[in-house]
């Protein structure tokens, strides 16, 4: 048999490995904070970067990752659902939070939150100097979780959340982002949502149901960043229609991965009166732009 073996993480020497983007396997058994269980050849060499990365990412104290005040938890399953309230595209750097507290003075059930819920890539840190610990992104949760407005509409209204490119760390992003599966634990522990279903498995997908049999809602939380294939370039910049991205025709490009495609499929299987699903990007066919939409994929 195999034998484990426990040891701390050197950061610097797994930075080094941040531009290889390949899948990392299961993680390991929880062990003491700062440090890590792993297979003897894995010291020798991991299998991928992101292997080598989420080694270091688990030995990352609690008090690394910005949280959000305490919300106010979701309704009850047996609970009417009869004013849902959705927003996205906030800039918590912007001083008018006019928007936010407009949605804190409204009387509603439920409020989705559905992406760029931060601008963590505004100045670039990330794209220029390989930024494997994010700090642009948890300063710009930190400064979000410090707003009034923010804290206003965590004490008024249940929320759910789902994160687009901008909450996601990048511009435009999908899988091949290099540091997605710290983008995932800073999501998560923001919105507490580490410890619920969605916490036990690669992405930020979920799904909740409310009410009664008759007005049973069910709202369904797509992630379309953690497993996006790479969009293809335009071969016009700027030109109408083909801004920055043109339809894919490569075989196997995928909007959402194969276990949350079979996820869904299961989730539409479920009981519901009403079914909303959140996309945090256009879910368009024929939409006249050369931005990221469904369509730029097959």
């Amino acid at each position: 048999m195999r034998q484990f073996r426990t040891l701390s993480v050197i950061p610097a020497a797994i930075l080094a490995l941040a531009s290889c983007q390949t899948p990392a396997p299961a993680p390991a058994a929880d062990v003491p904070q700062g440090q890590i269980t792993v297979l003897p050849d894995d010291l020798l060499s991991p299998p991928s970067a992101e292997a080598a990365l989420e080694l270091y990412y688990r030995t990352l104290p609690e008090d690394f990752f910005p949280r959000a005040p305490r919300g106010v938890s979701l309704p009850g399953d047996q609970d009417v659902l009869t004013r849902i309230l959705v927003g996205s595209c906030f800039n918590e750097e912007t001083p008018d939070g006019t928007a936010m507290s407009t949605v804190a003075a409204q009387d509603a059930d439920l409020f989705l939150m559905i992406g760029d819920n931060v601008y963590g890539d505004m100045n670039g840190r990330a794209y220029l100097n390989n930024q494997a610990t994010l700090d642009e992104l948890r300063e710009s949760f930190g400064e979000l979780a410090a707003r009034p407005e923010f804290q206003a509409l965590r004490a008024k209204h249940p929320m759910m959340v789902v994160w687009d490119d901008h909450d996601y760390g990048a511009n435009d992003a999908g899988r091949e982002f290099p540091f997605r599966r710290l983008a995932e634990r800073i999501h998560e522990r923001f919105w507490g949502l580490e410890n619920e279903d969605v916490g036990a498995w690669p992405g930020t997908y979920y799904a909740r149901s409310f009410g009664p049999e008759g007005q049973r809602v069910q709202i369904i939380m797509l992630d379309t960043r953690f497993f996006r294939s790479p969009l293809q370039p335009t071969d016009e910049w700027g030109a109408k229609g083909k801004e920055r991205y043109v339809p894919s025709t490569s075989e196997g490009q995928d909007m959402l991965g194969n276990d949350q495609w079979t996820w869904l499929e299961n989730q539409l299987q479920e009981d519901a009166d009403l079914r909303l699903i959140v996309s945090s990007i256009q879910v368009t066919t024929t939409d006249g732009h050369g931005f990221e939409a469904w369509s730029r994929l097959p």
